[in-house]
C-alpha cells in the first residue's frame, strides 16, 4: 500500500555552520556562492553554489566587520557584499572573499545617496 514512516531513536546532529536562527537575508553572488545574514549570530555564512558551508565572517560587537543588528546583504560590483547595521548605524562592506574591506558611516551611507 503506502510507504512506512519510522521513527529513529538516536538523536540528529547537525553542524552548526548549517544552523541558522534570525535570517535577515539572503544574496546571491555572480558565481553561485550564497552570503546569508544569520543575525542570531550576527554573521555573514557564505555556502558554495552545491550548498558546502565555505565560511563565517563577523561576530556580535561593535569593532571593524562585527554587528548589532545586521541588516539583508547587498551585492556590490566584483560580489562584493554591503550589510547595513542600525544599531551601529553603518555599512559594513566586505570583498568578494568574504574580508572586511572598511566601515562607511551613517550619514555618509545614507544620506548622500541620490534619491
Amino acid at each position: 500500500m503506502g510507504e512506512r514512516i519510522a521513527a529513529r531513536a538516536e538523536p540528529v546532529f547537525i553542524r552548526p555552520d548549517y544552523e541558522l536562527f534570525r535570517v535577515a537575508g539572503a544574496a546571491l553572488l555572480s558565481d553561485g556562492r550564497l552570503v546569508i545574514a544569520n543575525a542570531g549570530t550576527y554573521q555573514l555564512r557564505y555556502y558554495s553554489e552545491s550548498g558546502e558551508f565555505i565560511r563565517s565572517v563577523g561576530g556580535a560587537g561593535d569593532g571593524p566587520g562585527e554587528f548589532r543588528n545586521p541588516l539583508p546583504p547587498i551585492v556590490l560590483s566584483g560580489d562584493s557584499i554591503a550589510v547595513g547595521d542600525f544599531r551601529l548605524a553603518r555599512l559594513s562592506i566586505f570583498d568578494g572573499a568574504g574580508d572586511f574591506v572598511r566601515t562607511i558611516p551613517h550619514q555618509e551611507a545614507f544620506t548622500s545617496a541620490p534619491i
